[in-house]
């Protein structure tokens, strides 16, 4: 997603990775910071700041879980806001997606084939588990 943005001019000052569990928001910060983008050939994180923010949950299952997420969010989003719910378990997204759009951010997701999502799954390398070439932008 952060390849696509770049794409269309956009210049991002800051990348915050929202994760459910360590391993997976280590693993974000190192593709930002180590996986090249095709255009560019730079690594979207390289040079720009980057930080991580851990969810002590899975997923949003319960009024408890959404009210936390929404806190978390309302100290991250504002208007200058592009918020990616590519990836996410899909109450987190939906909870995600109100919450920046009553904050006036945009929200977008990467849209890959079916047939890529297997790959990516299996993929050994972090550079492996992007796909910018076959990834469209949506954005709601």
């Amino acid at each position: 997603t952060v390849c696509l943005l770049e794409e269309e001019g956009l210049s991002i000052d800051e990348h915050i990775v929202l994760a459910t569990s360590p391993e997976a928001g280590r693993e974000a910060l190192e593709i930002l910071e180590e996986c090249p983008c095709p255009g560019s050939g730079r690594p979207p994180g390289r040079g720009r700041r980057t930080r991580l923010v851990e969810l002590p949950f899975r997923d949003v299952t319960s009024t408890r879980d959404l009210a936390l997420l929404r806190e978390v969010l309302a100290g991250l989003l504002d208007a200058d806001t592009i918020l990616d719910v590519t990836g996410g378990r899909k109450t987190m997204a939906i909870a995600a997606s109100l919450e920046a759009l009553l904050h006036g951010s945009t929200v977008v997701a990467s849209i890959v084939p079916d047939n890529v999502y297997a790959e990516i799954r299996s993929a050994k390398t972090l550079c492996a588990k992007t796909r910018p070439r076959e990834a469209r932008l949506l954005r709601f």
